[in-house]
C-alpha cells in the first residue's frame, strides 16, 4: 500500500451535504468525503496523465 500526503485549497467555498434535505436547506460534512478524494484523483490521472 502506498500513502500519499497533500493539501488541497478552494478557489471558491465547498458544500458537502450530508444527502438529507431540510426544506430547501442541506446539512453540511465538517469533513472531505473520501469517494470526493477519489474522484478528484481519477480526474486528474485522466486529465495528465
Amino acid at each position: 500500500m502506498q500513502v500519499m500526503t497533500g493539501t488541497i485549497t478552494s478557489v471558491s467555498p465547498l458544500h458537502f451535504g450530508s444527502g438529507r434535505a431540510r426544506g430547501t436547506f442541506s446539512q453540511t460534512l465538517s469533513y472531505v468525503p473520501g469517494r470526493t478524494l477519489r474522484g478528484i484523483l481519477g480526474w486528474y490521472l485522466y486529465q495528465y496523465n
